[in-house]
This record gives structure tokens, C-alpha cells and sequence, in this order.
């Protein structure tokens, strides 16, 4: 039997953190593909980029027009607001809870964290067996700091 379009679970993406400082400011905004995205936003921002959060909801349109009206006061320009991640990572987690009760925070899996270390420097060669090792000592890296700063 097939199932209908109106029965099957809804479609469930992501509502992100992004910044380059603890100070702020941040990002918020909500797609289905978080490193792709990232690597996106990189391209017009002269710092390095960091997701600060991402939670994972059923309706993100809804959880992100909820975090940007939540963060009127603070609004810079478009999505980008004048907040510590921290502090827009407890409203989103709030937010996040009230919408979808089944959410949950973005862990990357080594795979993506390969593909960031290696979007970090892609000016190193070509992967090798010896490249590949390294990509994943730094990706594992990354991920030990930001455990240690407590964002996942």
C-alpha cells in the first residue's frame, strides 16, 4: 500500500546559528543542507564561519520567523542580529521545544566534519591516504573544541 502525501511525517530541516564571534553577531536562518549552506555564506563573509547551533524541527519556517521576531530588538540587517550565540541558542532551544517536541541539536557526522576541516584549507593537495588522515585529526579536533566550549 502506498502511503499518502498528507500521512507520511513531514519533511524535517534545520533552523542554524551562524557567526564569527562569541560576541556576535549571529545568523539565523533555516535550510535542508547545513554544510552546504555554510560553505554558501562563507563566500560573502570575511571571517571564518561557525554554526553555533543548528536545531533540527519539523516546521523551521515557522521556528526561525518565531527566533527572528523573538530578536526584533536586536536586528541588524536581513537575518543577522546583534546577540551571543549562547544567548540565541537558549531562545532557539525554547523555541525549538514549543513547535516540535520531537527536536533536536545538529551533531555532525565525521563525514561532514571532514568536509569542513578540508573547507577550511582548500588549498591543500589532493587527498591521499595521508591527507585523508589529517582532514580527520582535524575535524576531530574541531569537534573536541566545540564540545569543550559546550556547543554539542
Amino acid at each position: 500500500m502506498v502511503q499518502s502525501p498528507t500521512n507520511s511525517p513531514p519533511y524535517r530541516s534545520y533552523v542554524y546559528i551562524v557567526g564569527w564571534s562569541r560576541a556576535g553577531p549571529i545568523k539565523i536562518g533555516r535550510t535542508n543542507a547545513l554544510l552546504k549552506r555554510l560553505t554558501q555564506l562563507q563566500i560573502g563573509v570575511p571571517y571564518r564561519l561557525r554554526i553555533w547551533g543548528a536545531a533540527r524541527v519539523n516546521d523551521a519556517a515557522k521556528a526561525e520567523s518565531l527566533c527572528h521576531r523573538h530578536l526584533r530588538a536586536a536586528a541588524l540587517l536581513g537575518e543577522w542580529f546583534s546577540i551571543a550565540p549562547k544567548s540565541a541558542r537558549q531562545i532557539l532551544a525554547e523555541i525549538a521545544a514549543s513547535i516540535d517536541p520531537r527536536w533536536n541539536w545538529w551533531q555532525p557526522s565525521l563525514s561532514e566534519a571532514m568536509y569542513r576541516a578540508h573547507q577550511l584549507n582548500p588549498s591543500s593537495p589532493r587527498p591521499s591516504s595521508v591527507h585523508k588522515r589529517y582532514r580527520k585529526d582535524a575535524a576531530m579536533a574541531e569537534l573536541r573544541w566545540q564540545r569543550k566550549q559546550g556547543w554539542r
